[in-house]
């Protein structure tokens, strides 16, 4: 299994666990008690050191006890397991471009002409036109509503879509366009610090994000039937590390938006410099990203798209995408 101490993703299993992040009100007290802190297991310890809402003295008596248990201090990078798996790197292009994409399309463009023809027949005995027999407008009306049935069950059921995970700010019309015409043939995309996204403020919170994040079929259908991103977050400030570093840690691609500058670089050098990360920024504003990526010693292409949300040189952002998985699963090209 993969080690989540190391800047690769999909941590999970690994021995640190989201489901190990709890608070305990023994130790949110400025004195915790001695028994409190041994009684912990060392998953357990590992967990209450970096916990935002323990006290300093408890985090003190952590530290103590885990030296005593000659627990290595090392860094905390829980992650939720995705759905792709490094097998299926290998073909990941076909997997995702091809016959099962090519097959959702096709059955969502058979709803969409049946509809526009019982539209279109209607509107032309409005206006006097030939009388059309009504078994025509039934049958119409059948084949639409099952294929909106098969779609919406072939797309719920998608067994290996993507999670990746997009970090940055630009302006909302072009990001959630790009968002849902460029990122959604992947699969599932989670927005740090998205609007009117539920925010993480405690231990709790950050259990429930990586719950969320295990629900397929609930996030293949955000995707599909939303205009934005299939699970926006937010966090308060001193959850805001740990959350971070939970979703780019469960995400098979990191996306990160230059648009606003390169402070959203922060936290995530690691994952850049392991060829985790795809860059990108708003038309207009390349070479400032592209600046910001050289004063950060980062040596990567950043792409950039129209207001429309049109990613400028597809097929080589594409490219990215899929190399920057192969760097999470440790597949070589």
């Amino acid at each position: 299994m993969k080690s989540a101490d190391q800047a690769q993703g999909q941590g999970e299993g690994s021995g640190v666990q989201a489901q190990d992040m709890r608070t305990l009100s023994a130790l949110r007290a400025p004195a915790p008690p001695r028994e409190a802190v041994e009684r912990l297991s060392d998953r357990a310890l590992r967990a209450a050191i970096v916990n935002p809402d323990h006290s300093e003295a408890a985090r003190q008596a952590v530290a103590e006890a885990m030296r005593a248990r000659r627990i290595s201090p090392a860094p905390w990078r829980a992650g939720v397991r995705g759905f792709l798996r490094p097998e299926d790197m290998h073909g990941v292009e076909r997997r995702l471009f091809g016959w099962p994409w090519r097959r959702r399309v096709l059955v969502m463009s058979l709803a969409r002409f049946s509809a526009i023809a019982i539209v279109a027949i209607a509107a032309n005995a409005g206006i006097g036109g030939p009388a059309v027999d009504p078994r025509w407008f039934a049958a119409l009306a059948v084949i639409v509503g099952a294929s909106w049935a098969l779609w919406l069950l072939m797309v719920a059921l998608r067994q290996r879509p993507a999670r990746l995970l997009y970090h940055g700010a630009g302006d909302e019309g072009p990001l959630r366009a790009m968002i849902r015409d460029e990122l959604r043939i992947f699969g599932n995309t989670v927005r740090m610090d998205a609007p009117e996204a539920p925010v993480v403020r405690s231990a709790g919170d950050y259990r429930a994000l990586a719950r969320r994040m295990r629900s397929r079929v609930r996030l293949n259908l955000a995707t599909a039937l939303s205009s934005r991103e299939a699970l926006p977050v937010a966090a308060a400030p001193q959850w805001r590390g740990l959350t971070l570093q939970l979703i780019a840690n469960s995400s098979d691609a990191i996306l990160v938006d230059l648009s606003d500058g390169a402070g959203v670089l922060d936290g995530l050098r690691d994952e850049a410099q392991a060829g985790r990360c795809v860059f990108v920024t708003l038309w207009g504003r390349l070479e400032a990203a592209e600046a910001a990526l050289a004063t950060a010693g980062i040596d990567a292409p950043c792409f950039f798209y129209a207001p429309d949300g049109e990613m400028q040189r597809r097929s080589r952002f594409r490219a990215a995408i899929i190399a920057a998985m192969r760097a999470t699963h440790r597949v070589p090209a």
